[in-house]
């Protein structure tokens, strides 16, 4: 009698743990399948740095080229974050001597660090609380707004701190998407966490396609990043033949809820001919469901590289289109 009451009772345990395993690899599926539905047609999205570097060299505004571009085809522009060094390359940032400064704006810290453009430096203000917990009051001094920082930030010369709110808006503006280019962090707090993955969503965007070679959470926080992601109704991209550590995992805990990019490295794009770059783009849409297609720009020289990125640009679009 006891081994008969023993042997239904695995019986019934075995069969929640085989209903249990059925209802959650329907979940998964109906989710794979919602992110599928939710991205049917194909995108084709540019760089953004490679937008400014060509900006540069053709003297076309990065506005107008924008707008070029998007008339020819593209789709969306992948944003990378902003950089302390890169923004005071810019002349987006400045870096002040406080010998220079008032003296009701004398501060413990060690670093002044302006801005012409208050939007600018209120959003470099909110990632610098949101990354390192430390919030910088904002002054005005001689017509420029300024914050006091720790010199040893300069050391973080090349970390993250969010989108950069004047290129996001340019994109915006010109009638792109934005896919956010998150980098991953070794400062990876609930509280830049949040903050990330929100000013990506405040800029409309919704598609992640991680910088670097990790993505963003390895190797501790992956399964985070993938809940806060699921909460915020964000998805992410991989891109083909380029594994970042981590990519699995975070597929994984997002429930294969994947888009899946193709994109061709701008050293083996230099030996391509305009055809065999859109016939391969056309391949991987076809045969392996690609729904984002990351052109990079051809180095190759060019008495008029704007006028052929627009070319193939609008080329990519009808083959892709048929």
């Amino acid at each position: 009698m006891n081994d008969s009451k023993a042997r239904n009772a695995v019986s019934v345990f075995l069969w929640f743990v085989i209903v249990f395993g059925v209802v959650a690899s329907l979940f998964a599926c109906v989710r794979r399948y919602a992110v599928e539905v939710s991205n049917r047609n194909v995108a084709i999205v540019l760089d953004c740095e490679e937008l400014l570097h060509l900006s540069a060299l053709s003297g076309v505004k990065f506005e107008e080229l924008l707008r070029s571009f998007k008339r020819a085809g593209a789709s969306a522009v992948a944003l990378s974050e902003m950089r302390i060094s890169d923004a005071i390359a810019n002349g987006d940032l400045f870096i002040l001597p406080k010998a220079y400064l008032s003296k009701h704006l004398k501060s413990g810290s060690d670093l002044a660090i302006a801005s012409s453009d208050y939007a600018f430096l209120r959003a470099f203000q909110n990632a610098l609380k949101a990354k390192t917990g430390k919030e910088a009051k904002v002054f005005v001094w001689e017509g420029m707004f300024v914050i006091f920082v720790d010199d040893g930030l300069l050391h973080a010369g090349c970390e993250g701190f969010g989108l950069n709110p004047k290129l996001a808006s340019a994109v915006k503006n010109a009638g792109l998407s934005i896919i956010s280019r998150l980098s991953n962090t070794q400062s990876l707090s609930d509280s830049w966490l949040n903050y990330a993955l929100k000013q990506s969503l405040s800029y409309g965007a919704r598609i992640l396609l991680f910088d670097g070679e990790e993505v963003l959470g390895y190797r501790e926080r992956i399964r985070d990043v993938a809940k806060a992601m699921k909460r915020l109704g964000l998805t992410v991209s991989v891109i083909e033949f380029a594994k970042q550590r981590g990519e699995q995992e975070l597929a994984n805990a997002l429930d294969g809820a994947v888009i899946r990019t193709h994109s061709i490295a701008r050293q083996e794009l230099a030996t391509r001919s305009p055809e065999e770059i859109i016939s391969r783009f056309a391949r991987a849409i076809r045969e392996r469901n690609v729904r984002i297609c990351y052109l990079r720009i051809p180095t190759y020289a060019s008495d008029n590289p704007l006028k052929g990125v627009e070319k193939l640009i609008s080329k990519m679009k009808q083959a892709i289109c048929r």
